[in-house]
């Protein structure tokens, strides 16, 4: 072959294009798991599942233990929203639930596990708020607070009774009295058993206005 028919052989040759595709992540064998969502399992589940997720788990575990955490969800809900919402507010909001297990259990990729708890608990938090955000329609959307309401069919709002009130008192004193400026409890005992000889029977919780006004009102004031 001359030069002229090599150069012709060499311009029409169609080029060898070799792809590689990259394999599909697969699930993780092991998973090693911070300190953040071990102390997470352990509010949820107690220290025996905490023990046991310390050293990390398999990734199978890791799913089945998303899935075991969508359903202590769905029972929480259940046990602290039904019969203190409409009917629908609590559908939408075990209807999240689901589809997020639903995902859990058919998800082949760590990145499928992430999407699915993440999406999940970040609509069940706007859900508990109101309602879902509902921004379709919006150009762009800023991070201004009155964009950001989500009391078109509900508003939330907390209530405490007078035993919840002393309760949480009794827990702050115990774990966060620097914080808020409040007497150790056992301080607060003290004061209080004295006031009760001064003053005769008095509940703590009125004890507890009477004696710091202001604290009270930074607390529970709205």
């Amino acid at each position: 072959m001359d030069k002229t028919k090599k150069r012709v052989a060499t311009k029409s040759a169609k080029p060898i294009v070799i792809s590689f595709k990259p394999k599909p992540k697969k699930i993780s064998k092991h998973r090693r798991i911070g300190n953040g969502l071990g102390y997470l399992m352990w509010e949820y589940f107690g220290e025996d599942t905490q023990l046991v997720w310390h050293d990390g788990v398999s990734g199978t575990e890791y799913r089945r233990g998303m899935v075991r955490l969508l359903e202590g969800t769905r029972a929480s809900v259940l046990a602290n929203l039904k019969g203190r919402t409409d009917r629908h507010h609590l559908s939408e909001v075990l209807d999240q639930v689901d589809y997020g297990i639903k995902d859990l259990k058919t998800a082949q990729t760590d990145d499928e596990i992430h999407e699915a708890v993440l999406t999940v608990f970040i609509r069940i938090s706007s859900l508990l708020l109101g309602q879902r955000a509902n921004h379709w329609r919006e150009g762009k959307v800023t991070l201004n607070k009155r964009e950001w309401r989500l009391d078109d069919y509900r508003s939330l709002q907390f209530n405490q009774s007078d035993e919840q009130k002393t309760r949480l008192i009794h827990e702050l004193m115990t774990n966060n009295a620097e914080r808020y400026g409040l007497p150790g409890l056992r301080k607060a005992w003290d004061e209080h058993a004295q006031y009760i000889k001064e003053h005769g029977r008095t509940e703590f919780l009125d004890w507890f206005r009477s004696a710091y006004p202001l604290k009270y009102l930074e607390l529970f004031d709205r």
